[in-house]
């Protein structure tokens, strides 16, 4: 069998339901193709001929981009020659414990090669990628117009070195702003037919925290600080508690220990909590004062009104091998829910919006972008933007909402350049005044 050809197939279904429906469409399209994908046909490759023809085509592509950007690089400024070199092989040196972290996810050993290693890999290879797009940008430039004027060294070591500092600037002011600033964002939304006594609830919604290796307690705490502030009804943790790991709940837990107790806290899982050891990560939340929803529901009552929070497990679920069941099941999350209930769905991805929409689930609450931790916030633009249709702030699509916050914590290398860490405060309205 030609998997390539069922892959291409199912991308062309994507496309043909993005024509035929718009977002929701793709996204149910793009949902059933990534499943199959990561479930059926991945598998099946993983030890075929074409699937080692594909690694060994992007290992080398890899490779040419290190080679271009070192090379490059020594030849503008051979008086750093030596920290290039140095800087390029530690920043690789990741490459070498793939095998190993890859064999003993988990263990102590993994778990501080990756979080040593990888992020100065990620950046490494981030830049070197960014900087020879521009520089062959650059020598475009150049022998088109700049070769009448100047030679190819003298045209290109100018912007080059623009590239370098703006690069830098970029980074430090990335880097700052994941790890200091915490923004506490109001997020008034309005629902006709929110009962009574639900009116004015809060929900402190937080996502994508990543703890790890490196996460601060004081950070945690002054999240818990913050949220305890606010004097939320409720706290919901929206997935990727922890960075793959489930070693790191313990800290997750210490970090929110001060958050008065009269607060309940609900908790999805994410596609982080799936890379590991999902099992593990359930069993630590256990009996904790998080309440983890796996395709379950939690009724809240205020008064004689009734909240439904419908708990789905992550979509990442599909592809994990494992005796329970983890991919998400929407009427399971919602079975047991009382007639008349006002319904919330939790779900770490936005693709989870084309679920509520056919159900006409009238809120949806949603992390997983990050905002592509690049854009610019305040104007809706994000990196995210370009792959996701829902990538941050507040949607309303068929009569019902969905808000996708941009997080809380970063992934891997911390930076968030124009999207800083965010912790959304979400009030329920019954009156006519909205978002």
């Amino acid at each position: 069998m030609h998997y390539s050809s069922n892959v291409r197939a199912g991308l062309r279904n994507v496309a043909a339901a993005r024509q035929r429906t718009g977002d929701r469409g793709s996204q149910r399209a793009y949902s059933r193709v990534t499943s199959a994908i990561a479930v059926r046909i991945i598998p099946r490759l993983m030890f075929s001929p074409s699937a080692v023809a594909i690694v060994i085509i992007v290992l080398l592509t890899i490779a040419l981009i290190n080679f271009v950007a070192i090379r490059t690089l020594i030849a503008l400024y051979p008086a750093g020659r030596l920290a290039i070199i140095i800087a390029a092989v530690l920043c690789n040196v990741f490459w070498i414990a793939v095998p190993l972290i890859a064999a003993a996810r988990g263990n102590a050993t993994a778990r501080l090669i990756t979080a040593v290693a990888g992020p100065p890999w990620f950046a490494w290879l981030t830049f070197a990628l960014l900087y020879v797009a521009f520089v062959a940008l650059i020598s475009l430039i150049w022998l088109a117009a700049g070769r009448y004027f100047t030679g190819y060294s003298e045209f290109l070591r100018p912007a080059s070195s623009g590239f370098l500092l703006i690069t830098l600037v970029v980074a430090v002011a990335g880097f700052i702003q994941a790890l200091v600033p915490l923004k506490v964002r109001h997020v008034p939304l309005t629902f006709p037919e929110l009962p009574r006594g639900l009116n004015g609830t809060k929900i402190a919604l937080l996502s994508d925290l990543h703890v790890g290796m490196f996460t601060r307690q004081s950070r945690l705490r002054r999240m818990s600080e913050a949220i305890d502030r606010e004097n939320p009804d409720i706290v919901v943790f929206d997935g990727d508690l922890v960075d793959d790991d489930p070693f790191y709940v313990p800290k997750l837990l210490r970090g929110f220990a001060g958050l008065r107790p009269s607060i309940p806290i609900y908790a999805v899982l994410g596609n982080h909590e799936m890379y590991v050891n999902p099992r593990a990560a359930i069993e630590a939340l256990r009996g904790s004062r998080i309440h983890l929803l796996v395709n379950r529901g939690a009724l809240v009552r205020h008064g004689h009104s009734e909240l439904w929070l419908a708990g789905l497990s992550d979509f990442a679920g599909r592809g994990v091998r494992s005796d329970l069941p983890l991919a998400p099941d929407i009427r399971k999350a919602l079975d047991g829910k009382p007639a008349g209930a006002f319904t919330i769905l939790l779900s770490h991805q936005p693709q989870a919006f084309a679920m509520a929409r056919r159900l006409r689930i009238p809120l949806t609450l949603c992390g997983h972008t990050h905002g592509g931790q690049f854009g610019w916030r305040s104007q809706r633009i994000t990196l995210a933007g370009l792959f996701l249709p829902f990538d941050v702030g507040w949607y309303e699509r068929d009569g019902v909402q969905l808000y996708v916050t941009t997080g809380a914590g970063y992934w891997l290398v911390p930076f968030r350049f124009g999207i800083p860490p965010e912790i959304v405060m979400i009030e329920l309205r019954g009156d006519k005044t909205g978002p």
